[in-house]
């Protein structure tokens, strides 16, 4: 593992240094079929180089897609073994050399925060290996593996909706896993409605996914939450058309008072900032 990568991101001093949380939570390092690997217990290396196959070769890849975007292709696993629950394979090519410098800050990187948002106790797929593979002294492509949810995203949710009550439920939905971000110091750069998985009633169960850019800090900041909740608001107004302009000013409005957080300029500023232009991924990452 990078030594690098096993340092970025930041966590408060009740949280396990960041180095030893990924090797804590994955354990085996070895080589599988030319690949690299560290994963959870020595049971998936069958399962691991069947994967490093699709890796190699992802044309082959026949399994049932998840999401496909421009820089990842995320996919459902399935095992072989007789109860094995299935996995979720999100498999990062990286076609130039300047993805492939920067390997770090995908599939690492976003195991890596998955393993602190665990030890700061929020709900969040469980990783159980990460993997790269090499050629040519450069990393070609890396890969990493969780534990499938059977649950379907608020966004999708969303989409075969037509009924304004359940539809207004569903969006204040997101708001418990938001505040469980806020006081856990998690600024989680891509916190849309696509990013919150939910089944039943029941919120406090719901994941939040989506990890690959996040930064922890050493203590809940009131700024990232209104950055966070104008993000969120502007995928249910801009990409979706989801939510009117009042009835996310009425759930921000709402989360600030949940948090027990005073309803300043400043806050409106920065939320309605993020709705109506947002900024890139870095710009996002940088908010104190």
């Amino acid at each position: 593992m990078d030594a690098h990568a096993l340092t970025t991101a930041r966590v408060h001093a009740s949280t396990p240094p960041i180095r030893n949380l990924l090797r804590t939570a994955l354990p085996v390092a070895e080589e599988i079929d030319g690949m690299s690997w560290r994963f959870q217990g020595r049971e998936l290396r069958e399962v691991l180089a069947r994967i490093g196959q699709l890796v190699k070769m992802p044309a082959a890849i026949d399994s049932e897609t998840i999401l496909q975007q421009r820089f990842s292709t995320v996919f459902r696993f399935d095992r072989q073994a007789e109860q094995a629950d299935p996995l979720v394979v999100k498999l990062f090519p990286l076609p130039t050399w300047k993805h492939q410098l920067k390997h770090r800050r995908y599939a690492i990187q976003e195991g890596i925060n998955l393993a602190c948002a665990a030890a700061r106790g929020l709900q969040v797929p469980q990783v159980v290996a990460v993997g790269w593979l090499r050629r040519w002294g450069r990393v070609r492509s890396c890969v990493m593996c969780m534990r499938y949810i059977d649950r379907r995203t608020i966004s999708q949710n969303l989409s075969d909706c037509d009924d304004p009550t359940v539809r207004r439920r569903l969006i204040w939905r997101a708001m418990p896993s938001l505040i469980r971000l806020y006081q856990a110091g998690c600024n989680h750069t891509d916190f849309g409605p696509h990013a919150v998985m939910i089944r039943d009633d029941d919120p406090a169960s719901d994941v939040v996914i989506d990890f690959e850019r996040t930064v922890f800090l050493p203590r809940p900041n009131a700024r990232v939450l209104a950055a966070q909740a104008g993000y969120y608001a502007w995928a249910l107004t801009t990409r979706t058309k989801r939510a009117t302009a009042d009835t996310l000013r009425e759930w921000f409005s709402e989360l600030l008072q949940r948090c027990e957080l005073s309803s300043t300029a400043d806050l409106w500023e920065i939320w309605q900032q993020y709705v109506t232009a947002r900024p890139s991924s870095r710009e996002r990452m940088k908010v104190r």
